[in-house]
């Protein structure tokens, strides 16, 4: 089972960008934690068929590659506010710090206040 945590899907391709490295056959979860419209737990069941689709979908974020999952491959099942794990509630705390602080590459616009939507 694998667990990645993402900022926001890639909009332009309504993918989710994973590390290669994340995806095992079987159950993985992508969690969205800056993103609004998208925020919470998506589940994908990776089969072998599944899998094999996607080493025609890589992408590279630097030196690390990606997959380019479609999010239609995805479930929605829990909200961020549903989280009860607190090593999980953690990451994404972390994650929603270093956005609202403006830490992460590509993101240009400041926030005066903290968003209702981060946790």
């Amino acid at each position: 089972m694998g667990i990645t945590y993402i900022y926001q899907p890639h909009f332009n391709t309504n993918c989710f960008r994973v590390a290669c490295k994340n995806i095992t056959l079987g159950k993985n979860y992508v969690v969205v934690t800056c993103s609004p419209s998208y925020n919470g737990v998506y589940e994908i069941n990776v089969t072998p068929e599944i899998r094999e689709d996607l080493r025609n979908r890589l992408w590279m974020n630097g030196n690390l590659a990606c997959y380019c999952i479609p999010m239609s491959y995805f479930t929605k099942t829990l909200e961020l506010s549903e989280v009860k794990k607190e090593d999980k509630i953690k990451e994404i705390r972390k994650q929603q710090k270093k956005w609202f602080k403006s830490e992460v590459e590509n993101r240009n616009y400041t926030y005066k206040d903290k968003p209702d939507w981060m946790i």
